[in-house]
């Protein structure tokens, strides 16, 4: 979150294989493995979840 907590300024994606645990505590600097996983924006997600034609991947 931004310094008044209005704007996300990170995210994280975090796979539950990688994290199993429900008590996960970020603060501004984080382990390598979990900032790993951070994204400035959710365009990475938006990508993953399109539906594409069969034809344009074969």
């Amino acid at each position: 979150m931004d310094s008044v907590n209005k704007t996300a300024y990170d995210y994280y994606l975090l796979p539950s294989l990688d994290f199993k645990t429900n008590d996960l505590k970020l603060k501004e600097s984080n382990q390598d493995l979990i900032d790993s996983y951070r994204y400035d924006n959710l365009n990475y997600l938006l990508e993953l979840s399109k539906i594409i034609q069969l034809r344009e991947v074969a």
